[in-house]
């Protein structure tokens, strides 16, 4: 009995740096995408959106600040103090706007986005589970991005990723435009 506790014991002393050095290698053959960088595996949405160089922006606005029209989305003065505070960082998507996150919950992300040259609150409330994709040189905006989504997946998770909604949107003219909307399990491998 003792005898066999021993073998055990080695065995998995042996097996976990044995593992450990599989996974890495596997990682270094299919390393994982960037951080920003667009999957386009069994995505109905990204078909749609097409080529992403159309949601370029060539002009980075880099003059004065406007001051943020609390006014112009009243229900936004809730979380003034960080979005204020997010948006003295200057411009980060559309290349004059502003998108501010804050926490809204375990699991929740909350995004605010102000226009920087009027000062106008465009967009306050999204809500996302798997946090956003956004960039100055683009009007491409994406909630619960599938490179934040974790591939393989849990299957345990599948019922909470079938609940929650990738969306893609663009801005056009200070207005939020919803492109597409999927599950975010689309495309992705469970184990």
């Amino acid at each position: 009995m003792v005898l066999n506790k021993n073998i055990i014991i080695v065995l998995v002393i042996i097996a976990i740096p044995f593992a450990w050095s599989i996974s890495f290698l596997l990682e270094k053959i299919q390393p994982k995408p960037e951080i920003g960088e667009l999957h386009t595996i069994d995505s109905i949405c990204l078909e749609k959106i097409g080529d992403k160089n159309k949601y370029a922006v060539s002009d980075i606005y880099n003059g004065e600040l406007a001051d943020i029209n609390f006014n112009s989305m009243p229900e936004a003065q809730t979380f003034k103090a960080k979005i204020t505070e997010e948006y003295k960082k200057g411009v980060n998507f559309a290349g004059h706007f502003n998108v501010a996150s804050f926490g809204c919950g375990i699991g929740c992300q909350a995004y605010t986005i102000t226009n920087i040259k009027t000062g106008n609150i465009i967009s306050h409330g999204l809500n996302s589970e798997l946090g956003a994709f956004f960039t100055p040189n683009s009007t491409l905006f994406i909630l619960n991005p599938k490179e934040n989504t974790p591939n393989p997946v849990d299957k345990d998770l599948l019922p909470y990723l079938e609940l929650t909604q990738r969306k893609y949107y663009q801005i056009k003219d200070d207005y939020l435009e919803l492109i597409c909307e999927e599950s975010t399990d689309s495309g992705i491998d469970s184990i």
